[in-house]
């Protein structure tokens, strides 16, 4: 007997998580900077201690995240833990989205899609004889040194974002220029960063419109429209929710 309606989702979001948490065993694939400071807190609340939310510079606290954060704690960091739980949650939305519609309901979303590498690299760094992102993004750095207790200096770095067309990100690196010891005091951690080594700070995912589309369809909608910018590659698609 064929899985119709929420069976049907229900069933290609578990092959998919499935694929999904055998990929992130395979491929090293970890959070965002956000995400770790979350999972820090999580950590601090499993052992007792309560995070200080309002530090300067602090990441938007996420009540999901951290509860996650104390759910992982006793596996360590757990950070590959969470990649696998943000991606089950991906397909619980997509999921809970498709079971709260009624059939013939429409579905509205917008997505960066993918461009050549020189557009990419060219909007995500600064241009020649300007600095807009490069001290946003060295920030990152100074918020580590508050918060753990390292000693990272900003001036032996310098940011730049490369495009990934294997993982389809946008990826922000701030690349050490000479070699460099780095102590994260309250992490017990030391970093060894040879002159060129690089921290990544940012991950950008850019789409496929036909992969996009067909990964919506299979969590019960179909394709009723879709509007693309020619030029800079921009869509917005409009799904409907299957009988």
């Amino acid at each position: 007997m064929p899985l119709t309606g929420p069976r049907r989702v229900a069933g290609f979001s578990c092959l998919a998580l499935a694929a999904a948490a055998v990929a992130n065993l395979l491929v090293p694939t970890y959070p965002g900077f956000d995400t770790y400071a979350n999972l820090v807190w999580g950590s601090a609340l499993a052992h007792g201690t309560l995070p200080d939310l309002n530090e300067a510079f602090a990441p938007t606290p996420h009540p999901l995240e951290v509860l996650a954060g104390v759910l992982v704690s006793p596996f360590g960091g757990g950070d590959r833990i969470l990649v696998v739980l943000v991606l089950a949650s991906f397909l619980a939305l997509l999921g809970g989205i498709a079971n709260t519609l009624q059939p013939g309901d429409g579905f509205l979303v917008s997505v960066d899609l993918q461009k050549p590498t020189q557009v990419f690299e060219t909007c995500y760094n600064d241009p020649p004889e300007h600095s807009a992102f490069a001290p946003f993004r060295l920030n990152y750095l100074s918020h580590l040194n508050r918060r753990f207790g390292a000693d990272f200096n900003p001036e032996y770095f310098y940011p730049r974002a490369h495009y990934d067309s294997a993982t389809t990100t946008v990826q922000v690196h701030l690349y050490a220029t000479q070699d460099q010891y780095v102590t994260l005091s309250e992490l017990d951690l030391e970093l060894v960063l040879r002159r060129g080594d690089s921290v990544n700070v940012s991950l950008s995912y850019k789409f496929h419109p036909t992969q996009f589309v067909d990964d919506v369809s299979a969590r019960g909608f179909h394709l009723r429209a879709r509007w693309i910018d020619v030029v800079w590659q921009y869509g917005i698609f409009l799904f409907v929710r299957s009988n």
